[in-house]
């Protein structure tokens, strides 16, 4: 609440945290040998937005707080970094590239003499062209020959004899002297003498970094744990979050609870609000029912959510939230096998309820979604039932969704029936999202598999089948109709449409009359005359 009682703070901090790097990855790489300069310029930027960042406020959130003289030596070790690194440099260590110019005076003194090997070269030659009166006279290098002076061949009788032949082209003759051989050398050892030193000073630097690993760590948990209390604040801000409020009963109370990922991605507004109760001495376990894609399981994870947001110190996407501490947070959501293991969903789904029923006590909370639809419909349900009735006994915070109707039926001073309200608006099944009290009486499969575009043929297959082959064996009740009206006719005994008449149905279906002319339009007609005809 700190930070969303003080905006100007947040901003504050948000502004300073945008120069912080991960320093237990910088600090790693440091201790393991494999860092590069960058590195360091990095753990001197977040110590510096540490010192930027920390104040009295803040200093609860250090685990162990770091001794002053600690904190001393780090300031000085800042300073010198920020002073002796090139933050330029990318990269690995390359000679010349790392330290910067005016930190250490004998890497200065070595640079200089290595710099001025060039002008040291340019001397020699003007000497040498007055020396001789070879005006043409060249000085140049490779890799294989090094330094030499080139002469051309109308110019060879002007060679002195202290000069040494390297090599003979057609045009010209290449030759070195002991005086250029000394500058040669001078120059190279220059360089050698100057990485050496550049690479000595490097080193001292990474380790008066590594021996502060521990005062280091402790800055980067703290400026984590801002970051993270600074993204609860930011986030509650945005999204109209409430602080939840701990008592000391066995007891969950979310008025107007949302999904904290769902709402983002439906956009402001847009998300319908649920309320969930659970008191301590009442109905605790939550059997919810309803149609495929109503909300069951966003309802059972944002709960969840909520849950797990109050219990790490974050506001929550809610109107009101109160409730006692939760001992585990126990989900058996979503389907996945283990292949490699030679593991099914269902033994998975199953190896995942008997964690459940291990562990769970009457302080956890326990999500459940459509347990047991990995096998048979009675072993099922059998399994859901079971699972059930153990967790009542626990006494466990429980939110149990599932297609098994039947089990509402149970008889249980603690279960709360709970579904998903659908309307019908001209025949259309709307999907209100909200969680009301009651059973639904279907789970209106068939209904969503027209929704998702399954040919009416198949679907009229789906339906007879369904009619005959439950109310044959009794299994289970058939689908009703979305909406039935008690008076209207079934239609059981509706003679079966022909293939044909199937075929005409789907076509008429399938045609689009707002994008088709009148032409396309007489084209179909001829077409369903002819398939009646040849019916």
């Amino acid at each position: 609440s700190f930070f969303c009682n003080d905006r100007k703070e947040l901003e504050r901090v948000r502004s300073i945290l945008k120069g912080a790097l991960d320093m237990e990855r910088l600090t790693s790489r440091i201790a393991m040998g494999r860092s590069v300069s960058s590195d360091l310029v990095g753990i001197s930027q977040t110590v510096h937005a540490f010192f930027a960042l920390f104040n009295e406020h803040y200093q609860s959130l250090l685990d162990k707080g770091i001794p002053e003289e600690e904190l001393l030596t780090l300031a000085d070790l800042v300073k010198e970094l920020d002073a002796s690194i090139n933050e330029e440099h990318q990269g690995p260590f390359q000679e010349g590239q790392v330290i910067r110019d005016g930190f250490d005076a004998h890497l200065d003194q070595l640079r200089s003499i290595k710099g001025g090997g060039k002008a040291l070269l340019a001397s020699y030659l003007a000497k040498i062209r007055e020396e001789t009166g070879i005006t043409t006279l060249k000085l140049s290098s490779n890799k294989i020959l090094g330094h030499y002076l080139e002469v051309s061949k109308g110019q060879v009788d002007k060679v002195p004899s202290t000069f040494y032949r390297k090599q003979t082209l057609v045009n010209a003759e290449r030759y070195t002297s002991d005086e250029l051989i000394a500058c040669e050398q001078q120059i190279l050892q220059s360089s050698s003498e100057a990485e050496k030193r550049e690479r000595s000073v490097y080193e001292t630097l990474l380790e008066k970094t590594r021996a502060m690993q521990a005062p280091l760590l402790a800055i980067a948990s703290l400026l984590s744990k801002v970051d993270c209390l600074q993204g609860f604040s930011t986030t509650a801000n945005k999204h109209d979050y409430t602080a939840p409020r701990f008592v000391t009963s066995n007891c969950i109370t979310i008025e107007g609870g949302r999904h904290p990922v769902v709402e983002q991605q439906l956009g402001i507004g847009n998300f319908v609000p649920n309320d969930l109760t659970i008191e301590e001495d009442g109905q605790r376990f939550c059997l919810i029912t309803g149609p495929n894609m109503a909300g069951k399981s966003t309802y059972l994870r944002q709960n969840a959510l909520i849950v797990l947001l109050s219990q790490i110190g974050s506001f929550v996407p809610a109107r009101n939230v109160e409730l006692g501490v939760v001992d585990r947070l126990f989900c058996r959501v979503g389907a996945s096998d283990n292949l490699a293991r030679g593991e099914s969903t269902f033994l998975v789904e199953m190896q995942e309820a008997s964690h459940i029923l291990r562990s769970a006590t009457k302080h956890s909370l326990v999500i459940v979604d459509e347990l047991g639809r990995g096998t048979s419909t009675q072993d099922g349900m059998s399994i859901a039932y079971a699972m059930m009735q153990t967790l009542m006994e626990l006494g466990s915070k429980t939110l149990f969704a599932t297609h098994y109707h039947e089990l509402a039926h149970l008889d249980n001073s603690r279960l709360q029936l709970l579904t998903l309200q659908v309307l019908d608006q001209g025949g259309k099944i709307i999907f209100v999202r909200k969680v009301i009290k009651g059973i639904a009486n279907s789970s209106y499969g068939l209904n969503v598999a027209k929704m998702a575009g399954i040919p009416a043929s198949s679907l009229r297959k789906a339906r007879d089948f369904q009619k005959r082959h439950f109310a044959e064996y009794g299994i289970a009740s058939p689908q009703l109709e979305l909406f039935a009206d008690g008076d209207q006719q079934n239609d059981t005994d509706l003679p079966s449409l022909t293939a044909g008449e199937e075929a005409i149905l789907d076509k008429i279906r399938d045609f689009s009359v707002e994008s088709s002319s009148p032409l396309s339009a007489l084209v179909l007609l001829e077409e369903l005359k002819a398939l009646l005809e040849a019916d």
